[in-house]
């Protein structure tokens, strides 16, 4: 299970997402607890400070708070999903999963993410779920409405809506 984020802080947020979906992974039939990796993963990608360099102590300071929680924590540069899923590919055949909010699924279905990969969004997506993933989404309270986004309401391009469907 992991769960990608800035935590720039950790936030309650970060915390229930992580508790919910462990819950939820745990209590899946073809999880063994006992063999299950909790992962908190931070990208590179997302870590760069306005002159596009890395502030290596801020980097610093969240991974060690996250170990100091005593969490699992992975650096990565990784931007796209199925990347990670690939990485972790290498290392088990066991059911994975990914804990997510709605944004990083707005993220996920953005096609141009996939604009290096010949297949575009469809190869990403054949990676991404190639293995036996399992991806739990967290709602996002929209500010200006008090509207949760969820994956039931979400709205997504036309051109994508039947693969959206599919997920």
């Amino acid at each position: 299970l992991a769960l990608r984020g800035s935590f720039r802080p950790v936030t309650k947020v970060n915390m229930d997402m992580f508790e919910k979906s462990k819950e939820l992974f745990l209590n899946e039939k073809k999880v063994d607890p006992e063999k299950t990796q909790i992962i908190f993963e931070i990208t590179l990608s997302n870590l760069k400070a306005e002159g596009g360099e890395i502030n290596e102590r801020d980097f610093l300071d969240r991974a060690e708070l996250l170990c100091s929680l005593g969490q699992n924590v992975m650096i990565t540069d990784y931007q796209e999903y199925f990347k990670l899923v690939e990485y972790f590919s290498e290392f088990t055949r066991e059911r994975m999963a990914l804990a997510i909010g709605v944004n990083n699924l707005i993220q996920i279905f953005d096609e141009k993410y996939y604009r290096g990969l010949s297949g575009g969004i469809l190869e990403a997506f054949g990676k991404l779920f190639y293995r036996d993933l399992k991806i739990y989404l967290y709602p996002y309270k929209v500010q200006d409405t008090g509207e949760y986004l969820t994956s039931e309401n979400l709205k997504v391009h036309p051109r994508i809506k039947e693969l959206y469907k599919f997920f």
